[in-house]
């Protein structure tokens, strides 16, 4: 099997099939795959100013585990550096400020 998404269960039988007709299912064996890393969440931007942006996302799986925190990175284009922040679990939310 092959596109399963990490830390989430799975239930499989199997059908005998003939000319005749199909068997009744097998026992049912249900699995758990392992955990992964999360997906990327989905970004949106809600506002923006000369010198402030506010910002939302939506998580999307969370790879079987829970999310424990968000890091966030940003950088004015054709610069090198990047800045970062650290972002708990309380909102899904962020304004960044001073951004000139």
């Amino acid at each position: 099997m092959t596109n399963l998404i990490a830390g989430s269960e799975y239930s499989f039988e199997v059908f005998a099939k003939n000319a005749v007709g199909t068997s009744a299912a097998s026992l049912k064996h249900t699995i758990t795959t392992n955990n992964g890393a999360p997906v990327a969440p989905v970004l949106k931007l809600d506002t923006v100013t000369h010198d402030k942006a506010t910002f939302h996302w939506q998580d999307n799986h969370n790879g079987g585990s829970a999310i424990t925190g968000y890091t966030i990175e940003w950088r004015r284009d054709g610069d090198v550096e990047v800045s970062s922040t650290n972002h708990g679990t309380n909102g899904n939310s962020k304004t960044l400020e001073g951004l000139l």
